[in-house]
């Protein structure tokens, strides 16, 4: 439409008038995204600590297809896709292929894919989705054998087989015994987790046991859980 502008000379009475042609983008791109494995497929999704993942569980992984709907953008516009992994790439839109862009990662792992869209009239819009390559999580607590402590004091249980779990996964450690539970994140997970027993377990129930405490330990990612626990 035209912008006008009048101005009145007071001392002369005359107006002068000049017009100006201002283009509204009133069409704002809009981008959802999604992920097909080869077979044109869309991945499953799992929510993992606030973030919406597409999953790839297994030992293999062939490469997925990263599949875009826009509105109030066309095949000129330009694409700039960050995959997660430090790679990026553009693309035309009228190069986008109509099965997906395709995306092999090399290692397991988390990833958020970031797309940008600009569209002709110079209106831009992001959005980001969470991809995890990866499989099911292993590892378990052990005992630490016959141990005698004067409370209050500290004690090292055993952890083991977390070696290949995916970085990012996580292990939340309870106790019986009224405290909190701990979280950790791998790979920040050691060899054992020591434990300060303020008290003893004299009126805690573990099932049938009397005066016994309970540990658990549940380690997570997007592809599920494992559950490893230390009865008394």
């Amino acid at each position: 439409g035209y912008v006008v502008l009048s101005v009145l000379d007071s001392a002369t009475n005359l107006t002068t008038t000049d017009s100006v042609l201002v283009q509204v983008n009133t069409v704002s791109p809009t981008l959802s995204l999604s992920l097909n494995n080869f077979q044109n497929i869309t991945l499953n999704t799992t929510l993992f600590n606030g973030t919406n993942y597409f999953t790839s569980c297994g030992i293999s992984f062939p490469p997925v297809k990263l599949v875009k709907q826009t509105t109030g953008a066309n095949n000129n516009s330009t694409y700039l896709v960050d995959w997660g992994d430090g790679s990026t790439v553009q693309v035309l839109g009228s190069n986008w292929p109509a099965n997906g862009l395709l995306k092999a990662y090399s290692s397991p792992g988390f990833y958020i894919i970031t797309v940008t869209v600009i569209s002709t009239n110079g209106c831009t819009a992001t959005t980001s989705i969470g991809y995890f390559q990866g499989s099911t999580p292993a590892g378990g607590i052990v005992p630490p054998g016959n141990a005698t402590l004067c409370l209050p004091d500290s004690l090292a249980i055993p952890i083991s087989g977390t070696s290949n779990n995916v970085p990012g996964t996580t292990y939340t450690i309870t106790v019986s015994d009224s405290s909190s539970p701990v979280t950790f994140v791998h790979p920040n997970i050691g060899n054992s987790y020591v434990h300060y027993f303020q008290f003893p377990s004299c009126g805690f129930t573990v099932g049938q046991f009397a005066n016994a405490f309970k540990m658990d330990m549940v380690i997570t990612n997007p592809c599920g859980s494992a559950l490893s626990s230390l009865s008394p």
